[in-house]
């Protein structure tokens, strides 16, 4: 090889190690040189043909199980819950490297023993969670996928099924599915579009409107209709679903709960019949440290407690099919040591 192209692929390969070590992933960078390091050994310090060949096999196994556990992972959407965006069959490619891989060990790995993320080790990623990052995480071991919606330490509400992040509303992508009734002049021509769209809807006999559940994208088209009087979102349709904490005490439902803050890593709470309502639970599942309330008093174990600190952060995940959706609306927050990676990209699409 000529010496100045040896050179120059030594310089790249230098600074695009450099480059991994300074974006964090460090970890990245000392495979990729074992990698060198057993190439070397194989090209030029074993010379037994059957040896090399058994070596060779050996670094390609261990190449495959080290991508499937750092770098990146296939998982096929198993529902409807992010639908327009992603239907079942869809083959998605998850990055495992964006928030750092996690790798799931038969030992504590933790400082924090009030953590239940004691036995799960995180490398380092290059980025954090982002609003609107479509995410795999794992919930009682079934994995799903979700939107990422509200992040640690935000108050989320929800309000005739708008979303307010920290009294900001939220901006949702034009893929959200979500009920609409809409008024029309045009029966015929109405029916005809939907059916046109593939689009089941629940056709008034008597008044002129149809209940359907369609993207906001759409919803906007119809608007500029002639055919087309107005949309109107429907709250709670076609049937009021329980939202978190599931509480008697609170009315809460899919399209009006909150406001509820967001626990983030090191959030102190101070411990009242209402804290312990909205988050006694997740503290006990995800924690690991089971709060006990009686007599007007908290204890954990034999000890009184007056607050307590989250070890973990949080996030608010929600499909884009909201009413089909099983979410953080059911289930409350979903900590950081359960998300297994982002979507890169759709590797498969599925028949629509």
């Amino acid at each position: 090889m000529n010496r100045v192209l040896k050179l120059s692929l030594i310089f790249i390969a230098f600074v695009i190690l450099v480059l991994l070590w300074l974006i964090g992933l460090w970890w990245l960078t000392v495979a990729l040189l074992l990698l060198g390091a057993l190439t070397y050994l194989v090209r030029f310090r074993i010379g037994h043909t059957f040896s090399r060949t058994l070596f060779i096999l050996a670094i390609l196994l261990f190449t495959a199980f080290a991508l499937r556990i750092f770098i990146f992972e296939i998982f096929i959407v198993p529902s409807r819950s992010m639908e327009s965006l992603l239907v079942p069959g869809d083959i998605l490619l998850m990055s495992k490297t964006t928030f750092g891989p996690l790798i799931r060990v038969p030992w504590d790995v933790s400082l924090r023993r009030e953590s239940r993320s004691s036995n799960r080790l995180r490398l380092s990623g290059w980025r954090n969670v982002k609003r609107n990052d479509v995410i795999i995480f794992r919930r009682d071991s079934i994995s799903y996928v979700k939107r990422c919606v509200g992040l640690p330490g935000e108050e989320v509400r929800i309000n005739s099924g708008d979303i307010y992040l920290s009294r900001q509303l939220y901006e949702a992508p034009a893929s959200i599915k979500r009920y609409f009734r809409i008024w029309f002049n045009d029966r015929r021509a109405i029916l005809s579009m939907l059916d046109h769209k593939s689009i089941a809807a629940e056709i008034d006999q008597q008044r002129p409107f149809a209940n359907a559940l369609i993207t906001t994208e759409f919803k906007s088209q119809l608007e500029t209709m002639p055919t087309v009087d107005s949309v109107v979102l429907l709250c709670d349709y076609p049937k009021r679903l329980k939202a978190y904490p599931l509480s008697k005490d609170l009315d809460w439902t899919f399209d009006n709960m909150g406001p509820i803050l967001i626990p983030k890593a090191g959030m102190r709470i101070e411990l009242n019949p209402e804290t312990y309502l909205l988050y006694g639970n997740l503290i006990g599942k995800y924690e690991g440290a089971k709060i006990d309330f009686a007599n007007g008093a908290f204890n954990v174990g034999d000890s009184a407690i007056s607050e307590y600190v989250f070890a973990n952060d949080y996030y608010f995940l929600m499909g884009d099919n909201r009413f089909v959706s099983d979410d953080s609306r059911a289930w409350g927050f979903i900590p950081f040591y359960s998300i297994d990676g982002v979507v890169d990209f759709t590797l498969f699409h599925a028949k629509r």
